[in-house]
């Protein structure tokens, strides 16, 4: 028998500035911190 493994979601390390800022954002907009970050990226990406 297999013992499928949940992988643990990604870690990233953020200055205290930045996740109260992300924090902010996620209870203004009533969304996760994760999907603002996405959103985020794919601002820098277009703007690259």
């Amino acid at each position: 028998m297999t013992v499928s493994r949940k992988s643990s979601p990604p870690v990233v390390k953020l200055n205290s500035q930045t996740h109260a800022k992300l924090l902010e954002f996620s209870k203004d907009e009533q969304r996760p911190m994760g999907e603002i970050i996405s959103d985020l990226v794919e601002r820098y990406d277009r703007e690259l």
